[in-house]
């Protein structure tokens, strides 16, 4: 350990003499006036003040004190100082960091003149400041760190790699590295820290960035292993070996991102549906190379053997090359979405086609009413010719077909009137039990099981003895050599799970009715179009195709479901999913007995209607029975004679009407200027938005098209009594 001597009103460090060590002379005492006194001989020593004599000791020449001659000896080590003082200031200015000495004070003593292009600050203004002085722009001088470091120098203890944020006068940020090493003399006092500084700036941003890096990559792992679907990096080659894949992949396909990535158990190329590999591949390098990317829509075959729909967006990357090395991008499962597209694609064509048939089925109507009502009036004349009657029948029995098929396209379009009432269908499939036995005929046995205590369930329940029967027969079809049909009802509730996997069911308690058989059944191709009007899978000539669209149309009026379980010579299954109703919702009751058609009278009654001829067959059946008749041939006219014609008791008015007045808007607004005006609409068609009849009017007689005349006869005398 060097010893600090005080030299004016410095002190100054000297390191033993035997160390080569730098040292630092003041400067009134490098070069010390030595002089000869007068009084003494030649050749002898100068008398020497204690001070000289005290610096030849400390710088290692105190021997010399003895001689007569040491001023050379002197001269040199003085040299020797000098330059090795320089060379620590050379390489101290010249260092990459920057020296530093404080004193017991703690305040800054020396430091070098690199600081001064670091911090930006003069070393001599440095001078005589503590670090609080000097550090305090730093706004987390009152910070943990800090106070931490201060007590630490406080302490004079060691310290390392402080670091500063410190601002410089230009505005300039910068990041400072300070470490330092207390100072105490051999008594063990406290004469301050020595230390160097060193510019961190670009290393700590360097970190900062690589922080912010790891958190950006960290962030978006987690992104990507929380997203639905799977993001993935693979080779532009023919088995899309994978580099990187998601833990989503597992969800998708079943498979593990170990089994993708380097194809170590196969490749994700293996396991697109074969019929889809040459598309998906043409589509990604036609994408590449347009230099876009690449959406795709494909099937892959899951690792439990079903299939599933996969959505894809990716690019390649590697752009800077020629060629294109590899691809990026994501996948979606979108299996649900497309049974759900497909479901809602069905839905609207059968709506389309609904519409279509509905409106033929109006129009159709109309012709009948025409023939039926022509056919009751040519009756009454050829009374008592046998031969002309036969004819009249044979006409009536084909006119009566044409109502069926019309009445079958009506129910397919749902947009045939109807009363739906709170029903136990096991009581209706009981009453139809001999009818159904009777249509399989006795080569087809027929088991059914009827859970007890079903719940009810609102239906039509014509429509529903009607879809009924159409599945049977249907069922016998399929079994031309005998077999075995299932009848089953029972009572379930469909959880949200479930209705998950089938999107076009909301959860809720359902009737379940299952209809089975063990014939033929129908290829898989053919499930999409079954219920589609005219479509059949019956030989040419042997079914009309309007059977299962009619049982489709029956199902959606009361709000149900059904679903097709069939494969080629393994029988069919349709599971029918009727919502429970309330049992207060009213009950099926049967039909009142018939009116006699022979009462006549003398009423004035009003006709409706914009088909003439069925306007003047109507109006000539009423005038032979002997009412007075009025017509009109669209709503504006009738509300004329209404206001006109004082003495109008009943208005039979058709539903659909040109004009912008329809049959409940007409009797809407005829109720209201005759409040005791009895009211009978004619249709076989009536769509949605005129079945929300007002509820000021009063209660509506329905009379469907096509009618008899003396069907006709029968409401009108009804109304009027």
């Amino acid at each position: 350990m060097g010893r600090a001597i005080p030299f004016g009103n410095r002190m100054v460090l000297f390191p033993p003499r035997a160390a080569n060590h730098f040292r630092v002379i003041p400067d009134r005492l490098r070069e010390p006036a030595l002089t000869t006194n007068s009084d003494e001989k030649p050749g002898t020593a100068p008398a020497h003040s204690d001070q000289h004599q005290q610096l030849l000791e400390i710088i290692g020449l105190g021997e010399f004190s003895a001689r007569k001659s040491y001023y050379p000896e002197l001269q040199q080590k003085i040299k020797e100082l000098r330059e090795s003082e320089a060379r620590f200031r050379d390489f101290a200015d010249a260092a990459a960091d920057w020296f530093w000495e404080m004193g017991p004070d703690l305040c800054f003593s020396y430091i070098s003149g690199r600081n001064e292009e670091i911090m930006g600050v003069a070393p001599e203004s440095v001078i005589g400041l503590d670090r609080r002085q000097l550090y305090q722009n730093d706004h987390d001088l009152e910070s943990p760190h800090w106070k931490q470091h201060l007590q630490t120098l406080e302490a004079h203890q060691p310290f390392t790699d402080f670091e500063i944020h410190w601002l410089r006068p230009d505005g300039e940020e910068r990041y400072i590295s300070v470490s330092g090493k207390p100072r105490f003399d051999d008594a063990g006092n406290f004469l301050g820290y020595r230390g160097v500084g060193r510019d961190i700036t670009d290393r700590y941003r360097t970190e900062q960035a690589l922080r912010l890096a790891r958190k950006s990559d960290a962030m978006f792992r987690n992104l990507v292993e929380n997203i639905s679907g799977a993001a993935y990096r693979c080779l532009l080659d023919d088995c899309r070996t994978m580099h990187y894949i998601s833990q989503g992949i597992q969800e998708i396909t079943g498979y593990s991102t170990d089994d993708f990535v380097g194809n170590r158990i196969r490749s994700y190329a293996s396991i697109i549906h074969p019929d889809d590999v040459e598309r998906v591949d043409y589509e990604v390098r036609t994408a590449i190379s347009f230099n876009r990317p690449y959406l795709l829509e494909y099937r892959i075959v899951h690792a439990e053997g079903g299939v599933r729909w996969i959505w894809e967006r990716g690019r390649a990357c590697d752009e800077d090359q020629s060629q294109p090395r590899h691809l990026e991008g994501v996948l979606a499962d979108i299996t649900e979405q497309k049974q759900t597209e497909q479901a809602l694609r069905r839905a609207q064509k059968m709506d389309a086609v609904g519409q279509l048939t509905g409106g033929i089925a109006h129009d159709f109507n109309n012709i009948l009413g025409i023939i039926i009502g022509n056919l009751d009036l040519l009756e009454r004349s050829v009374d008592g010719d046998e031969k002309v009657q036969r004819r009249v029948e044979t006409i009536r029995k084909s006119a009566q077909r044409a109502t069926d098929l019309t009445r079958k396209l009506l129910g397919f379009s749902r947009q045939q009137s109807g009363e739906a009432v709170a029903t136990n269908i096991n009581q209706l499939m009981h009453g139809m039990h001999s009818l159904i036995a009777r249509t399989v005929t006795p080569q087809v046995e027929v088991e059914c099981q009827f859970a007890e205590d079903l719940w009810p369930t609102k239906v039509d329940p014509g429509d529903f003895e009607d879809a009924l029967l159409n599945l049977v027969i249907n069922a016998h079809d399929a079994m031309p050599y005998g077999g075995h049909l299932f009848l089953n009802t029972h009572n379930c509730t469909l959880d949200s799970d479930i209705c998950s996997r089938n999107p076009d069911i909301p959860s809720g308690e359902y009737i379940r009715l299952t209809v089975r058989d063990n014939g033929r059944g129908i290829p898989a191709e053919q499930h999409e179009r079954i219920f589609e009007p005219f479509f059949t899978t019956k030989a040419q000539g042997k079914g009309t195709g309007l059977g299962l669209a009619m049982v489709f149309g029956f199902i959606k009026r009361s709000s149900g479901y059904i679903k097709l379980e069939s494969e080629p010579d393994r029988g069919t299954t349709f599971h029918i999913y009727l919502p429970r109703a309330n049992a207060t919702e009213g009950s099926h009751t049967p039909a009142g007995a018939k009116i006699d058609d022979s009462q006549r009278g003398h009423e004035t009654i009003l006709l409706v209607d914009d088909e003439q001829d069925l306007l003047e067959l109507a109006r000539e059946s009423l005038l032979s029975l002997g009412y007075r008749v009025l017509t009109a041939q669209d709503g504006h006219e009738a509300l004329k004679l209404i206001n006109a014609e004082p003495g109008i008791d009943l208005m039979c008015s058709d539903v659909v009407m040109p004009g912008g007045i329809n049959g409940y808007q007409l009797a809407d607004r005829a109720s209201a200027m005759r409040p005791n005006l009895k009211l009978l609409l004619v249709s076989g068609y009536t769509e949605k938005i005129i079945t929300q009849r007002s509820h000021a009017t009063p209660a509506i007689q329905l009379l469907s098209k096509p009618y008899t005349q003396t069907e006709l006869a029968c409401q009108v005398r009804m109304l009027l009594d």
